[in-house]
């Protein structure tokens, strides 16, 4: 079994710092006043896409590098749409896009690529 690359490592971590920054942003999004949930479950949705997107770089992950890559588009995509839509403030919403765009330089860099396709099917 061959090693799991850096860039594969920080693709992981990168989705669990996403996921971690989007829940404290859903949290924060609740607003007791109005009793409104629409908002915080919205940011939810963007905890539930980063978390993923970690797990798929994981040795034990089954997708393919293509499910991969369109996940970190996804999440990205929603994470800007979750912004506008001012589901999330504004601040947490450029960090979460800033994190998204790394994860898709991440998984869709040719190492990546090699080690799902090939690596990661040995191990």
């Amino acid at each position: 079994m061959t090693v799991r690359p850096k860039i594969v490592k920080a693709g992981f971590g990168f989705g669990i710092l996403g996921g971690l920054i989007a829940g404290i942003a859903a949290l924060m999004a609740f607003a007791p006043e109005t009793a409104a949930t629409a908002n915080m479950w919205l940011g939810f949705l963007v905890v539930v896409l980063f978390f993923a997107l970690g797990g798929m770089f994981k040795t034990e992950g089954s997708v393919s590098w293509g499910v991969v890559v369109f996940m970190a588009a996804l999440a990205t995509g929603v994470t800007v749409a979750v912004t506008m839509f001012e589901a999330m403030d504004i601040w947490f919403g450029i960090i979460l896009t800033v994190i998204g765009v790394i994860e898709i330089v991440i998984a869709a860099n040719s190492m990546t690529g090699r080690w799902i396709k090939t690596d990661r099917l040995l191990g």
